[in-house]
């Protein structure tokens, strides 16, 4: 028995060997030392449906039209590859030695199809040796829209990374695998400014925001990964800007595109870069303060990350001001008088009040670490 392929419609009947007027995509039997070679396999369009055409034929390639039975289509793991969801297999009656299915796939990768005989079937109903298994190939469609998407975690810790993977893809979410010379611009999202993620603290005294890695990202097969990462804990939105290296990059961002699919053909990811463990605690007095003799004066305790972002004493990092102590050492009197002072919070940041009745004497202020904290401070004054 062999077993053919044959794509078109109805008219389509004939298999492999049987001279027909079908096109036969590809044929199995018994290889022949001239067909060694693995035969390549054939490409069919994702979303296409295609005629599978099973046929009993004899030595002298004539359809049985005596063989009544049954058989199994099924796909094989293809190693190394990823499995494809095919529609059209399962059990197939064979009549008068013919058998059709349709097959079709909105998934893009390599199947390999097998086909059992009626044998496996309890009772029995022929013995024929299974043919070696058909390979297809379902490819990806034409462009559509691009996808952004995070590899691990959309979110990091500040001065780490998040891995960002660039996609253009079908109408079935199919990468084109065509588009191997590509190019994909990454920017903000405009009108998105970088926000303070919800754990972080002032934008106004952390680092710079921006993301480092925006630009160009090579597409191969319809994809590409880049790197980003950020000193600032803030939250992002990177979107696809701009695209070039195939036919569709020309329309595909437009805002007709973008009516025609019902939403925008430029992906977008929401980022969010956090603050990182307590690295440096400081003193500051408010701008613009004047410590006068008698009044008290407030100063502002902080704790900043390995990248200087601010980091609130709130939430699941409560108790993040605990490990300090705050002294603060004055002559009074002629002597050197040393007293601890209590870090209460002011919207999860630490807050010393001081006060003096001595306009001229200075007062040393500084930070200490209880025992077992690895907390470095700076000192202040």
């Amino acid at each position: 028995a062999e077993q053919g392929l044959a794509g078109g419609g109805a008219g389509a009947g004939a298999g492999a060997g049987s001279g027909g007027a079908g096109e036969t995509l590809a044929s199995v039997g018994s290889p022949t030392a001239a067909s060694e070679a693995e035969p390549r396999p054939a490409e069919l369009s994702v979303g296409t449906p295609v005629e599978l055409l099973v046929e009993a034929v004899d030595v002298d390639g004539r359809v049985d039209e005596q063989m009544y039975t049954c058989v199994l289509l099924e796909a094989l793991a293809v190693p190394g590859r990823p499995p494809v969801r095919v529609e059209g297999l399962g059990l197939l009656k064979v009549a008068a030695g013919v058998g059709r299915t349709t097959l079709q796939s909105i998934q893009a990768g390599l199947v390999q199809l097998a086909l059992q005989d009626g044998a496996a079937c309890d009772p029995p109903l022929s013995v024929v040796a299974p043919p070696p298994p058909l390979s297809l190939r379902f490819v990806s469609g034409p462009p559509v829209r691009t996808v952004l998407s995070v590899t691990e975690s959309a979110s990091a810790v500040a001065g780490g990374a998040i891995t960002v993977q660039v996609a253009i893809i079908d109408e079935h979410g199919n990468p084109v695998a065509a588009i191997d010379d590509g190019e994909a611009v990454l920017g903000l999202q405009p009108a998105a400014a970088p926000a303070p993620a919800s754990v972080g603290s002032e934008a106004a005294n952390g680092p710079p925001a921006g993301l480092e890695g925006l630009g160009s990202v090579p597409i191969r097969g319809g994809v590409g990964e880049v790197s980003l990462s950020s000193q600032r804990a803030c939250d992002y939105v990177v979107a696809v800007t701009g695209l070039s290296g195939f036919a569709e990059a020309v329309t595909m961002l437009t805002n007709a595109t973008s009516r025609k699919l019902g939403a925008s053909a430029a992906g977008s990811v929401a980022l969010r870069f956090t603050p990182g463990a307590p690295a440096e605690a400081s003193i500051t007095l408010a701008p613009k303060t004047k410590c006068v003799a008698g009044r008290p004066t407030t100063l502002h305790v902080h704790l900043v990350d390995a990248c200087g972002n601010l980091l609130l004493d709130s939430g699941q990092s409560a108790g993040l001001y605990s490990p300090l102590t705050f002294t603060g050492r004055t002559v009074e009197n002629g002597e050197e008088v040393e007293r601890s002072y209590p870090i209460s919070l002011v919207d999860g940041h630490g807050a010393v009040v001081l006060s003096s009745e001595s306009a001229s004497t200075p007062m040393m202020c500084w930070l200490a670490v209880r025992d077992g904290a690895v907390l470095l401070p700076r000192t202040g004054s």
